[in-house]
């Protein structure tokens, strides 16, 4: 592992290391990237090093960085993977098929333990790796083999059986595809992680995301509202068992299983499962309501609040609340033209579709809100629009925290 650079003035720098130099271990583990050293701060680490040719042990602190590590590659061949129903012409990185466990510890991607060697669960069980966040999907073999189409021996019970007993706390979540995985095979799967309750921090079901690029791609339908409504009772049924148990419940649907099932979305939520879509409404209300007492109306004009198809039926209650308060305010739903009309959740919008809606929208609202969940780290949308060029082509947008806060922004 190669060093990328030394603090200068450091205890390190004193001692001779320069970018280039190579660690080989670390507290005599064999160096792998830079988690090594995360997981030692605050400590004196002991480092062999080669240098020119020459290997040396020295003692630092951490003040090194390392190279970003190369992401390790999905194995599977999923019938649902959202990858393989991109259009062309995206960011590079959208394409790439990540299925590796440190970034399932330090980002939270969800993973699926077919690609682990016996050194990946040592060093997670060295380095205590916890938590990490697995897709399930299904727990009968023959399923797995028809959905997941993973490589030819993995025994998922034994992997997933590893981590558990090793002490290392698992969010799980289910993608369900109606026909494969639903009904009771759903049954099967949770009944298989409730049993390791004790190890598990969450269990998520999510419906199938499917978009209007599958040509050569296996054929797969969205989730009836009735279906959906049979997953939601059963999942209310589960959850019930487990309260009466004095227990926590584990078990919870993103709010897209609701919206699907036209059914009441929960009041309460998890922080660290938003990001999987679990508990959007209720944040957003947590947030409104504390807000709304001390909000007063300002500015002239009327304000359109762009969101995706899903965002517009999710939070329809809130803009009459606003114009209470003397904020004239609308939802305007942007159609998913890029992904198609069956993609409809807002982080999924492209700047070309946002640029259309506030086209459309301009002579009707002075102020047009686009929520910064459309742009990644980077600040660039899907389709490669960064923030200044979104700004530049709609002359009323404003860019705003997606939040209630956000909406609430003069």
């Amino acid at each position: 592992m190669k060093i990328l650079h030394v603090k200068r003035k450091s205890a390190a720098y004193k001692a001779g290391l320069r970018p280039g130099d190579r660690i080989v271990t670390v507290n005599g583990n064999k160096a792998v990237d830079f988690l090594d050293f995360s997981f030692c701060s605050g400590e004196e680490i002991e480092v062999l090093l080669e240098k020119k040719g020459e290997r040396l042990f020295f003692y630092t602190n951490g003040d090194l960085s390392f190279p970003e590590f190369s992401v390790r590659r999905c194995s599977n061949n999923c019938l649902f993977c959202f990858v393989s129903q991109l259009p062309p012409n995206l960011r590079p990185s959208l394409y790439i098929k990540d299925d590796d466990y440190r970034l399932s510890f330090l980002h939270g991607a969800y993973i699926t333990l077919s690609n682990m060697k016996e050194k990946d669960f040592k060093r997670i069980e060295r380095l205590r790796l916890s938590p990490l966040y697995v897709s399930v999907q299904a727990v009968s073999p023959d399923v797995r083999r028809a959905l997941m189409r993973c490589p030819e021996g993995f025994d998922f019970e034994k992997a997933f059986d590893r981590l558990i007993q090793a002490g290392i706390r698992l969010h799980t979540q289910i993608v369900l595809v109606p026909g494969y995985n639903d009904g009771p095979e759903l049954e099967k799967s949770v009944d298989f992680l409730l049993k390791r309750a004790q190890g598990l921090l969450s269990v998520t079901l999510v419906p199938v995301g499917l978009t209007a690029h599958r040509e050569g791609l296996p054929g797969l339908r969205p989730f009836t509202r009735e279906e959906a409504r049979m997953t939601l009772d059963y999942l209310g049924q589960k959850q019930e068992e487990m309260s009466k148990k004095g227990r926590d419940p584990l078990l919870y649907a993103t709010d897209e299983f609701y919206l699907i099932a036209q059914k009441p979305f929960p009041l309460t939520y998890h922080p660290e499962l938003i990001d999987n879509g679990v508990g959007l409404y209720a944040s957003f209300k947590e947030e409104f309501d504390a807000l709304y007492p001390s909000l007063k109306g300002r500015g002239k004009g009327k304000r359109a609040l762009l969101t995706g198809v899903d965002g517009a039926r999710l939070l329809l209650e809130f803009p009459p609340r606003l114009r209470k308060k003397g904020i004239e305010a609308d939802l305007v739903p942007v159609e998913n033209t890029f992904f198609g009309p069956q993609v409809t959740v807002t982080g999924l919008l492209t700047g070309r579709d946002i640029l259309r809606a506030a086209g459309e929208a301009e002579r009707l609202y002075s102020h047009i809100l686009v929520p910064d969940i459309i742009f990644n780290e980077e600040g660039l949308t899907l389709d490669g629009y960064s923030k200044k060029a979104i700004l530049k082509n709609g002359k009323k947008i404003k860019i705003v925290p997606t939040s209630a806060k956000g909406w609430m922004s003069r």
